[in-house]
């Protein structure tokens, strides 16, 4: 119980995040500070916003890896997808949030999953030229085989020779 209530805030927080402010506006030690007396009602771990979004992904975004690893731990869906089919590990990925990828991964986040763009965390990582990324989804087992000649070409020849 003690673990749940360290964490409840927060993840409560990260959910109302992802449906009323930008993840910029506010930080969540601000959100803390302000709605948290108002917000103790209760926690939806896999609570979904508007555009299919969760507080995984919320905390992805951020890159909070002790929040992720607590948010799987009281039941969220690592491979959850927006309505457009970006899961926390992409959002992880395109913010370029290496230790939280590595959790992701170690908590069952699927590598190959595409969005409706047909993107992966692994072709984001490339897109955003994150070669730490690209090289632990790539030793974490990730396909290639549906990358794109044209998102390789765009990267120089050695780098993409050591780590393919």
């Amino acid at each position: 119980m003690i673990f749940l209530k360290k964490y409840a805030y927060k993840l409560l927080l990260c959910t109302m995040i992802c449906s009323w402010v930008s993840l910029e506006a506010l930080t969540v030690d601000e959100w803390l500070d302000t709605k948290a007396p108002l917000l103790s009602i209760g926690i939806d771990v896999n609570f979904v916003c508007d555009d299919g979004s969760t507080s995984l992904m919320a905390i992805a975004c951020r890159g909070d890896v002790e929040l992720l690893e607590a948010s799987v731990k009281m039941g969220a869906d690592v491979n959850a997808k927006t309505f457009d089919g970006w899961t926390a590990l992409m959002f992880a990925a395109l913010y370029n949030h290496t230790e939280a990828v590595k959790a992701l991964i170690r908590l069952g986040a699927g590598m190959d999953s595409e969005n409706k763009y047909r993107d992966t965390a692994l072709t984001i990582a490339l897109g955003k030229n994150y070669q730490d990324i690209v090289r632990l989804l790539l030793q974490s087992g990730s396909k290639t085989d549906y990358i794109p000649d044209s998102t390789i070409a765009e990267f120089d020849e050695k780098y993409v020779k050591n780590i393919l």
